[in-house]
């Protein structure tokens, strides 16, 4: 069902991917409320997989809806996985992390709420604070 090489789980319909995508994120998330921070990446890794994933909705009435809740999970996989990485404060993780929020922006736009979060994690971590604030008053005033 699930491969190293696909990273997701194919032939899922939208509205399972979905929850699978939460599930995991809550599994991550709960490491993480036990400072686990190691344990919770995988998880992260694969809830943001999945959300990658592509799908198709099956009834077109509620493709509105399940995209934005799609969206939605996908952003909130994402950032977990970027809090976890900038925690862990190594230079691959925080590479890694860098390559999440760039993806992040181009999908999303650099206005997005969720992914300004992150860009500031991620400059907070790299010991850029000031930088963080001054690039999300740029895109905010942009």
């Amino acid at each position: 069902m699930y491969t190293k090489a696909t990273q997701h789980t194919p032939f899922v319909d939208a509205g399972t991917r979905t929850t699978l995508v939460q599930i995991l994120t809550q599994i991550g998330e709960s490491f993480v409320l036990k400072t686990n921070i190691a344990a919770a990446v995988p998880w992260l890794r694969r809830a943001a997989a999945e959300a990658s994933a592509p799908c198709s909705f099956r009834d077109t009435r509620v493709v509105d809806a399940e995209f934005r809740t799609r969206e939605q999970a996908k952003l909130v996989a994402l950032g977990g996985l970027v809090r976890c990485l900038t925690r862990l404060n190594s230079r691959e993780s925080l590479e890694e992390a860098n390559g999440i929020v760039a993806e992040a922006q181009v999908e999303f736009g650099k206005r997005r709420v969720e992914v300004l979060e992150m860009l500031v994690m991620l400059q907070t971590a790299k010991g850029e604070a000031d930088g963080a604030l001054t690039d999300l008053l740029e895109i905010l005033l942009s």
